[in-house]
């Protein structure tokens, strides 16, 4: 197989939210910038688990095509491969990276001990690991002389680079005007990670550090319940945000001093936060012991000498000023792209004149190397007596980029549709339609299954059902190298489901799209979301799939001058709407002009017998495609339906199926019916059909449910749900 040719290959777990992968980033970035080609290895480390997306500026930089993300399957050659990080060597992955390097260094990003000496990781096991993975002897690369005089402690100093590994900085980026301080109260804070280690060990450290004093204003970007533990409650001069709930460069504008003081026993490899805010132009007060790294340019102190030393810089301009410009200088000499540039020179010499031998990705634009295996996930979906599990999953499987090859296996009597859009599918009969003993059943599927992963070799299996199949569980024990997710939707019946929740630790991740009436959900699943990936409501098709009013109505030949009404109300194979479906049909033919199509499901068990005059028959999928045809609708409320109405703004009245093994569409109805999005009938509710469809064919009503649907649009999570099989596809698991 063709290898591409890269600089620089670096090789970690994307997924880390905080200093490693912000590190990782900063690095490509720089690299890229100073002409070299980067390619990045996705390994999953030891310590994350359950559904991260990769970090956002690794995703922006792959996308900008600065880092060529290099799959599973791809032989890379390197001038040099950097493994960041010990917790990405902590798994071997279950296949090789197809990695070839000239140099090969191990960054240590953490000790591999704290001040106590107690073991963060077994150094011993990483470097062997790393080695393995990256085909050849590894140098250690420490980030900072905290983490090198460990390492010089050693009983047997292992091989280490002569310098540093510092983390690198765009300090243009970060890099605003200074500060004019002295006036008002000193705004003192820091962010970082929500970690107590991150802290001073007792609540009165930190209120020495931080004062409960009215001459400061605290602001912390970063806290939780673990930081409340330790105080019993926040001061009142403190204002405290969640990690992440905003962008850092904006925060660290809103500060005078950037005061950052941890744990004795914890060892601060080397602090990204604090040359971000040295970049940002504000004077540091550092806990003592990094004093090595940031030597003069922070005022390096214990916990209870912070706060005179915060007034004394505040009140003094000129040496506030200096402090400031002190740290600003050190990130330029020594954190900054320009220092990494420097140090790349050093190792690899200039960057190469070969081209890297790539395609465009045509859903992101961003390169794609070529000379690699194709990617595959397979999505499983259950029977259903609708058509939601498997629409769930064509939402996902359309909007994967090309390089990810979509292949189903469908319990589902709609195997066709599958077919229809141009994907390899396959046939799985559920046990009630084969008749058959339900433990053998499940045995016969864990041998499908298992015949299905060994053919296609996917890198991701993503199922949707209410309740994973005993065979399916079975057959993924058996393949242990590939990823595996349960994509579940919300508004379970109220007091279901509970033997099914506890089968999702058979998963790495439950991918969950919302529910635009999840104040209604009255199920299990809210309440077991640690293995979750909530995305936005999902959907089949984007607005642009749609056919405008115009040529819908030429396709079904509809007058273009009449109103027009679809009848949807599912499949009917476990819900009785005989009675209140012919109500509605007759209510509507006899309205005085309106055009009315009555939907089929593709897998309905027993047909509509015969209609009123002039109702017509819509026999085709998906219905949504033809919605701006109509004016108005009657509908069940699954999960796909709703959404559709709802975020098309096509004013409908809801009849909920009712039967105890359905989702909550009763539920859902009320929700929609409480904000004014449409009406709501149930189906026993024979008399109110009448009233009911006056009000929808109401041309005022009809304007007012629209204006109130467009409140609450939302974008399409089936892109991001997407994303993430995308991303799991790239990382290559490691076996626990």
């Amino acid at each position: 197989m063709m290898e591409a040719p890269f600089d620089i290959v670096l090789v970690g777990d994307p997924r880390f939210p905080g200093g490693t992968a912000s590190a990782m980033a900063e690095e490509a970035a720089a690299a890229a910038r100073a002409g070299y080609r980067v390619g990045l290895v996705a390994a999953e480390s030891s310590v994350l688990r359950f559904p991260h997306p990769f970090n956002p500026k690794l995703r922006a930089l792959i996308d900008g095509g600065a880092l060529a993300l290099v799959p599973p399957g791809a032989r890379a050659a390197a001038g040099l491969a950097l493994l960041h990080g010990p917790f990405a060597a902590g798994l071997l992955p279950f296949a090789g990276l197809g990695l070839r390097a000239e140099r090969r260094l191990l960054v240590l990003h953490q000790p591999p001990a704290d001040a106590g000496g107690r073991p963060y990781y077994d150094l011993a096991r990483v470097r062997v690991h790393a080695e393995e993975m990256l085909d050849g002897a590894v140098t250690l690369a420490p980030v900072g002389p905290l983490v090198r005089a460990q390492l010089d402690a050693l009983p047997e100093r292992p091989p280490m680079l002569p310098f540093d590994w510092h983390n690198v900085i765009d300090g243009d980026a970060w890099a605003g005007p200074l500060r004019r301080p002295g006036r008002g109260r000193c705004v003192v804070g820091r962010h970082s990670r929500p970690d107590p280690q991150k802290w001073p060990g007792t609540r009165d450290a930190i209120l020495a550090a931080y004062p409960d004093d009215g001459r400061f204003l605290v602001r912390v970007l970063g806290g939780g319940p673990y930081l409340e533990a330790i105080l019993g409650r926040y001061p009142a001069n403190w204002e405290v945000l969640p990690f992440g709930a905003v962008d850092p460069a904006q925060f660290l504008k809103g500060l005078d001093l950037f005061v950052y003081l941890h744990r004795d026993d914890w060892v601060e490899a080397f602090g990204y936060a604090v040359i971000e805010a040295m970049a940002s132009g504000l004077p540091c007060i550092l806990d003592e012991r990094l004093a090595p790294l940031f030597g003069e340019a922070a005022l390096c102190l214990p916990p209870e000498r912070a706060a005179d030393a915060a007034l004394a810089l505040f009140h003094d301009p000129a040496r506030y000023h200096a402090q400031a410009l002190a740290g600003m200088d050190l990130v330029a000499e020594r954190f900054s792209r320009a220092a990494l540039a420097r140090r790349l020179h050093g190792l690899v010499g200039p960057p190469a004149a070969r081209p890297v031998p790539a395609s465009t990705d045509a859903a992101t634009g961003a390169p794609v190397v070529v000379g690699r295996a194709r990617l595959r996930a397979l999505f499983l979906s259950s029977n259903g007596v609708g058509m939601g599990h498997l629409t769930r999953l064509l939402a996902v499987a359309r909007r994967l980029p090309p390089h990810v090859q979509p292949v189903f296996a469908t319990m589902s009597q709609a195997i066709g549709v599958v077919d229809a859009m141009g994907y390899m599918v396959e046939h799985l009969p559920f046990h009630r339609y084969l008749g058959c003993d339900v433990a053998a059943w499940n045995r016969h599927l864990r041998d499908e299954i298992g015949e299905l992963i060994a053919a296609y070799r996917p890198a991701v299996l993503v199922f949707d059902g209410n309740g994973p199949y005993q065979g399916l569980i079975d057959a993924c024990d058996r393949h242990p190298q590939i990823w595996r997710v349960w994509c579940r939707r919300g508004m379970w019946g109220p007091g279901t489901g509970e033997t099914f929740i506890r089968r999702e630790k058979h998963f790495d991740a439950v991918l969950e799209p919302a529910d635009l009436a999840e104040a209604f959900d009255r199920g299990p699943t809210p309440s077991s979301r640690a293995r979750t990936r909530r995305v936005e409501p999902m959907r089949l098709l984007d607005e642009e799939d749609c056919l405008p009013r115009a040529e819908a109505r030429a396709e079904l030949g509809l007058d273009p001058d009449r109103p027009a009404v679809l009848v949807q109300l599912g499949s009917g194979n476990n819900f009785a709407y005989e009675t209140v479906r012919r109500l509605v049909l007759e209510r509507l033919a006899a309205g005085g002009g309106v055009q009315v199509v009555l939907a089929e499901w593709l897998i309905a068990e027993n047909g509509t017998g015969l209609l009123p005059e002039g109702v017509r028959r819509l026999r085709a999928y998906p219905f949504a495609r033809l919605f701006d045809a109509f004016d108005a609708s009657v509908a069940a409320v699954g999960y796909n339906g709703f959404h559709e109405c709802v975020q098309a703004g096509l004013p409908t009245l809801f009849i909920p199926n009712e039967n105890p093994e359905q989702d909550d569409q009763l539920g859902r109805a009320r929700f929609a019916e409480r904000h004014g999005l449409a009406l709501a009938l149930r189906a026993h509710e024979v008399y109110a059909v009448a009233p009911a469809i006056e009000r929808l064919l109401d041309p005022g009503e009809q304007r007012a449910m629209r204006g109130r649907c467009e409140a609450f649009r939302r974008p399409n999570g089936a892109l991001e749900a997407a994303r993430f099989v995308e991303e799991l596809c790239h990382l290559r698991r490691g076996e626990r």
